[in-house]
């Protein structure tokens, strides 16, 4: 239970983290380990500490990219901007 409550607590100061610098979290997921964020466009900070990783699913190919903030993975991929 404590546990739940810090990985919540940790994505909500990320989150709010985010909104200070213009970008809107599009979702927000409970993982075993780390809460994930997934974001549209990444402000220059996050972008900066970013790990690209390039996906194949049923043969597509397309590139996401990983970064850590506060104890969350926050990811975003190439050409999903809303």
């Amino acid at each position: 239970m404590a546990q739940t409550v810090a990985m919540h607590n940790q994505a909500r100061r990320a989150v709010r983290w985010l909104a200070e610098r213009g970008v809107m979290a599009r979702a927000v997921k409970a993982a075993p380990r780390r809460p994930y964020i997934e974001i549209d466009q990444p402000c220059p900070d996050l972008a900066g500490a970013a790990v690209e990783i390039t996906q194949t699913v049923n043969g597509l190919r397309r590139r996401v990219w990983a970064a850590r903030l506060g104890g969350c993975v926050v990811t975003w991929a190439e050409g999903e901007a809303a």
